[in-house]
């Protein structure tokens, strides 16, 4: 009977292990889409609004600021300015301010 106690243990524990790590899982993708969403949601209003703002060679980044995504371009080490800043609400997914840095 003793066994049969341990191995139900065992069982149990293997099962909420997974179910753990596929809500992990799950947590991980949605957020991946959310930033996802985000950088081509900025993507776009920075190719519309700034179409002087030349990105090639210059990594997008994007930072979570609690209640908002923002939005910005790393800039070669050759350049102190120029890049557009654009804040989007995580909510409404929509662009709340932008801005570019001199």
């Amino acid at each position: 009977m003793m066994l049969y106690k341990g191995i139900h243990q065992y069982v149990l524990t293997f099962i909420l292990g997974l179910v753990a790590f596929a809500c992990s899982n799950l947590r991980a993708e949605q957020v991946s889409t959310n930033e996802t969403e985000a950088r081509a949601i900025a993507e776009n209003f920075v190719a519309d609004r700034y179409p002087d703002f030349d990105n090639r060679k210059k990594k997008p980044v994007l930072k979570d600021g609690g209640d908002h995504w923002e939005f910005t371009y790393e800039l070669p080490d050759d350049m102190i300015g120029g890049a557009p800043v654009v804040i989007i609400d995580k909510r409404t997914k929509k662009i709340i301010r932008s801005y570019r840095t001199q």
